[in-house]
């Protein structure tokens, strides 16, 4: 998550961040978007060893469809007001995904989204506890890092 291919790469991938980043850490806070960055990142991961794990992949691009899912919660919540064009952004992004699939990591961008998705509905009910807010992360990043194990070892 925090390695990249070439200045395109990650120019590319900080763009995005900077873009969605933002609307989302004014949303949530500064804290919880740390949480939910590094928590989709992690989900990104494995869900890259699940889609091929005998393929290498870098980038930071799980953690930024954890974001965009994220916003996506937050956009059919009502929270902000983008007029659908996050989930229109999430799947044009897809498709590009899909279509690119030799040259990007299928697996880390769906693992990211999913990832995003169900830590933001999380932190969306434990909004007032940090505790239980940690404790959703803590838990993505452990169910994630189990399912990543659990497929490198041929247990699924």
């Amino acid at each position: 998550m925090f390695l990249h291919a070439n200045f395109l790469h990650i120019a590319m991938n900080m763009y995005s961040l900077y873009f969605a980043g933002t609307i989302l850490e004014q949303v949530i806070g500064r804290w919880r978007f740390g949480l939910l960055y590094l928590a989709s990142g992690i989900a990104g991961s494995a869900g890259a060893l699940v889609w091929s794990p005998n393929t290498p992949t870098l980038g930071a691009s799980g953690a930024i469809f954890g974001i965009l899912g994220a916003l996506f919660v937050l956009e059919r919540r009502g929270a902000i007001h983008s007029g659908g064009q996050i989930a229109g952004l999430i799947v044009i992004n897809l498709v590009i995904t899909f279509a690119l699939s030799s040259y990007i990591s299928v697996g880390a961008h769906v693992g990211g989204l999913i990832g995003g998705v169900l830590l933001m509905f999380a932190l969306v009910n434990f909004r007032r506890s940090a505790v239980l807010s940690i404790a959703s992360s803590a838990a993505l990043v452990v169910i994630s890092v189990a399912i990543a194990y659990l497929k490198v070892r041929n247990y699924q």
